[in-house]
């Protein structure tokens, strides 16, 4: 984790120290470092691993020519971030975070593990540290590529007679939307089939019908298409796009555009256009879809959780002690075997009542979604049983 500049000036500034966090599924997070609530999901360079260290370049102190002592008084960071993965990678990423592909770079510094890395005082040079090759490299660091590869990614802004870039409000209906098209080119991208593509076509669909569903369906009345959708339509356009956040993410996701402004103008918002959705979908949808060995290792965790449990129905005796203080006992191990095989009785009651679970109804509707029917057989349950007859996976090995 580390904490990034008070990014902007003026009215532009935003006044809220965050503190960054990188996760395993390739997001950066930043949390208000007050009330250490999420304001920002982007996605994080996705060279490799995931991150697991993240420096801040900060500019050196300016020292006193009579006496060489460094000014006591603290300086703004450069807006730049170092950061290495578990193996082989190390790089750098240009702030405010966004998602932009292009404001991140990484390099393989190593041939294995990387043990740390550290940021000389004047922010110029890099140093990474190996694992089993015992290897120390020294890395000069030159923010100008980054500048340069965030330029390139988007299209020659129009200018005015003096040179000058024309801002958004001097620009005509047609030449705003041409200008938001060109700040959304990297991130349209990111799509599958790009600004265009079956993905996009199908997204900017969603929204506007999500527009038309905000006023209600069965109405004769005239409707308005405004070119935002109210915050309440966020985790329904995300699930028909084949995303399904958990609460807390939707959570995330609503607040982040909520106070998306208000650090900076004081204005909360209670609805979102079509170029904020975009950017929103490219940096909380995963990158990588749930895959078998995902669904067998959750199996595993669930069947090593059980079978070191041991239910006394009148009192605890001690793990696996298979009698208890004045009655018999249940052995949730019978129901487990070395092939990671779950009771669906004790699967469903955990769907039905651990973390956001899931009401009776809701099951049953997702139970007849994938397998035509609102229950399952009672009896064991292995993880290629789950993934073949409920799940549905194709077995891709055999295809190959």
């Amino acid at each position: 984790a580390t904490w990034p500049p008070l990014l902007g000036t003026g009215a532009n500034r935003d006044f809220e120290d965050r503190v960054v966090t990188a996760n395993s599924e390739y997001k950066l997070m930043q949390w208000n470092a007050d009330n250490k609530s999420c304001r920002r999901t982007t996605l994080g360079p996705t060279f490799g691993q995931p991150i697991n260290k993240l420096l801040p370049l900060v500019k050196p102190s300016p020292r006193d020519p009579d006496t060489d002592a460094a000014d006591s008084i603290p300086h703004p960071r450069l807006g730049y971030l170092a950061y290495s993965t578990c193996e082989k990678v190390v790089g750098l990423c240009k702030m405010p975070l966004d998602g932009n592909p292009n404001k991140a770079m990484g390099l393989i510094a190593h041939p294995g593990p990387i043990s740390c890395i550290a940021v000389s005082h004047d922010s110029q040079t890099l140093v990474t540290a190996g694992g089993t090759d015992a290897t120390v490299n020294l890395w000069q660091i030159n923010t100008e590529v980054l500048d340069a590869a965030e330029a390139g990614s988007y299209p020659e802004p129009r200018l005015n007679e003096a040179g000058e870039a024309v801002a958004e409000d001097e620009m005509t209906p047609k030449e705003r939307a041409e200008a938001t098209r060109t700040r959304m080119a990297p991130f349209l991208a990111l799509l599958e089939g790009g600004e265009g593509g079956e993905a996009h076509d199908e997204l900017v669909d969603f929204f506007y019908y999500a527009q038309l569903r905000s006023q209600g369906e069965n109405t004769t009345a005239p409707r308005e298409v405004s070119g935002r959708v109210p915050l309440s339509e966020i985790p329904n356009l995300m699930r028909a796009l084949g995303y399904y956040p958990s609460e807390a993410q939707v959570s995330n996701m609503v607040n982040e555009v909520k106070y998306s402004k208000f650090t900076t103008t004081g204005e909360v918002l209670d609805s979102v256009d079509l170029p904020q959705f975009i950017q929103l979908y490219v940096n909380h949808r995963p990158i990588f879809g749930v895959d078998k060995p995902q669904v067998e290792e959750a199996f595993k965790v669930l069947s090593d959780a059980a079978a070191n449990q041991t239910l006394n129905l009148d009192g605890v005796e001690g793990p696996g002690s298979g009698v208890g203080k004045g009655g018999p006992s249940f052995d949730f191990a019978s129901t487990f075997n070395d092939m990671s095989t779950v009771d669906w009785a004790e699967l469903k009651e955990k769907l039905l009542t651990a973390g956001e679970s899931l009401s009776d109804d809701d099951l049953k509707v997702c139970l007849r979604a994938l397998t035509g029917s609102d229950e399952l057989p009672d009896g064991p349950l292995t993880a290629e049983t789950f993934i073949d007859q409920v799940l549905g996976f194709e077995d891709y090995e055999e295809d190959e």
